[in-house]
């Protein structure tokens, strides 16, 4: 879980230009913290689910998941 706990937080992943209505919302999540995002739909920090997503978000930014 060290990858949450270095990138979880916000601002931690850097934004991707804007193409989609997606890459909004995934920018949203970056900007916030992937963390406080997950908290928000009821996933504890600890949850397989916001591993899944910050390594989602880090491989989009270009960053080694």
């Amino acid at each position: 879980m060290s990858v949450v706990l270095a990138y979880g937080k916000p601002g931690a992943i850097p934004p991707v230009e804007e193409r989609f209505e997606a890459d909004r919302w995934d920018n949203i999540v970056r900007e916030w913290g992937v963390v406080y995002a997950c908290e928000w739909f009821g996933y504890a920090p600890e949850s397989p689910m916001v591993e899944f997503i910050t390594r989602q978000l880090m491989e989009r930014s270009g960053l080694p998941a």
